[in-house]
């Protein structure tokens, strides 16, 4: 018999390594000049989704890891929050290593490309 899977659809965690101070992550995270706190939440998109940001200290420097949660379960948003939003976190996470460590910023600069048209770079 196979065995049952359990997922919790009601949120998701993820994790990444930077070589870069918390600090340093948490400025090229924010555009404001205060304390760094240990967690950042706030919410965004037209559903107010909840998301909350850890920035601690690792071996090698920093993990970043963002979770969204409280997030509403009907197949349609299933499909939304796991496949859109989880892609557009991974991405983000991809950036910024990739701008943390090497000064390369992976968005799109092409003002006629967006999100919304399927541009995951954008």
């Amino acid at each position: 018999m196979p065995e049952k899977f359990s997922y919790d659809w009601t949120r998701f965690v993820l994790r990444i390594e930077l070589a870069a101070t918390p600090d340093e992550v948490f400025g090229a995270w924010t555009d404001t000049e205060f304390r760094r706190p240990n967690v950042v939440s706030f919410t965004f998109g037209n559903r107010g989704e909840k998301i909350r940001v850890r920035i601690r200290k690792s071996r090698v420097g920093s993990i970043g890891e963002p979770e969204q949660f409280d997030m509403n379960t009907t197949p349609k948003e299933k499909v939304q929050m796991h496949m859109g939003c989880r892609t557009g976190w991974v991405f983000f996470l991809a950036n910024s290593k990739a701008w943390l460590e090497h000064g390369v910023d992976l968005r799109s600069h092409d003002p006629k490309k967006s999100y919304r048209q399927s541009d995951i770079n954008s």
